[in-house]
């Protein structure tokens, strides 16, 4: 399960990118930071018989990290100076 997470993490930075340009930095932290949240309080619920779902969520926890990674990459770059 926990290659899954960061399988979609991988996969989301893309789409976190064109996000943070079109949408800024602050909106896309606190859409990533609210599918982490919202995936880690649903998988708090599943069990053994709910395994299709708990993958599910941990895919979208792995959106909100990837997110959360570009979001403070595109941060960074933007802070820091050149020289």
């Amino acid at each position: 399960l926990m290659s899954s997470l960061g399988l979609a993490g991988l996969y989301c930075t893309i789409f976190a990118g064109i996000a943070v340009d079109r949408f800024g930095s602050f909106s896309t932290a606190l859409m990533s930071v609210a599918l982490v949240i919202f995936g880690y309080l649903g998988i708090s619920f599943t069990d053994e018989k709910t395994m299709w779902l708990a993958m599910g969520l941990f895919t979208l926890v792995g959106f909100g990290s990837g997110a959360a990674f570009v979001v403070a990459m595109a941060t960074a770059i933007r802070v820091i100076p050149l020289n």
